[in-house]
């Protein structure tokens, strides 16, 4: 019994230093992340004419986060601490479709944040979203989303493979442009004109 309480012990002081090297190199290298477009493939339905921005939380497969979908312009009720504050609200996708997360710009690395770009993050924290909600003019340097979307294992690759979503590359201009309706015409025509160029070659 005591040689297999030490076994565990050592087994959960690995995990412990796995984790904690997992959440620095986060911190340090995050992954790139990357923007879906809906192929025109997708005549209907969920995902047609979605841009999605794609990321990497630590230990967990990758998510997506719809850019495009306006779900609605109204009081955050349901988060007593930010009652009464009126923000557009995004649809950010199918799974967890009501809970609240949000992109925002700082300067400092916020705790329970993950890093998308050097001074840009990905977060469920309230506290960090109220410090956002007191600047002078947040809407410029936030963006809110109710849900996500997910994969199963390998789901999206295979998806890609069949021509379901086109690949372009994310910035920080595309996540807080002033006017999410024209993010999927402007890519589909931009990755369809790539596309184009490369079947010439």
């Amino acid at each position: 019994m005591e040689t297999v309480n030490k076994i565990l012990a050592v087994i959960v002081i690995l995990v412990v230093l796995a984790y904690d090297m997992a959440r620095e190199y986060e911190k340090k290298s995050p992954p790139e992340p990357m923007l879906l477009v809906a192929s025109e493939k997708i005549t209907q339905g969920y995902f047609h004419e979605a841009v999605i921005l794609v990321t990497h939380l630590p230990f967990r497969r990758n998510i997506g986060i719809m850019m495009n979908r306006p779900l609605t312009s109204g009081t955050l009720g349901d988060t007593p601490q930010l009652n009464g504050k009126t923000f557009a609200i995004f649809h950010g996708g199918p799974v967890a479709a009501d809970e609240l997360g949000f992109i925002a710009k700082s300067a400092k690395h916020p705790q329970d944040a993950v890093m998308l770009y050097k001074d840009t993050y990905f977060s469920r924290d309230i506290e960090f979203l109220k410090k956002m909600i007191k600047r002078g003019n947040p809407i410029k340097e936030l963006r809110l989303y109710r849900g996500f979307a997910g994969w199963n294992w390998g789901q999206l690759e295979e998806e890609i493979k069949r021509g379901a979503w086109q690949i372009a590359k994310a910035d920080v201009d595309k996540i807080f442009t002033q006017n999410p309706q024209t993010l999927w015409p402007e890519l589909i025509k931009q990755v369809s004109t790539q596309d184009h160029k490369l079947g010439a070659r």
